[in-house]
């Protein structure tokens, strides 16, 4: 299987982060046999984004692990839930993460 994992840097007050630089890894470790890893390719996109893509020729289950740094990057895997699209901002109050994050 192949694909792309779109990572946003963050600083420690959770803005977006507007450089890149940054020592990102991705592995993805086989749910049923650990000794098989795969490692993504990182580009930089220099300002704070990264796209990780990968390929994994192997069927199975993969448990991924992103880290920034020496640090494990907190993600939400974006949902298929339709009110994820029709989430509404009235301009006023400030956005917080649905409870699936």
């Amino acid at each position: 299987d192949t694909g792309k994992i779109f990572l946003q840097a963050k600083d420690s007050y959770g803005n977006n982060r507007i450089s890149g630089g940054d020592y990102v890894k991705a592995l993805f470790t086989s749910v049923s046999n650990h000794d098989i890893q795969y490692r993504g390719n990182i580009m930089d996109t220099s300002d704070g984004r990264y796209i990780i893509s990968y390929s994994i020729p192997m069927a199975g289950n993969y448990i991924v692990s992103i880290t920034l740094g020496d640090e494990p990057v907190k993600y939400c895997v974006r949902p298929s839930d339709p009110r994820w699209d029709s989430r509404e901002y009235d301009g006023i109050s400030v956005y917080s993460s649905p409870s699936f994050c």
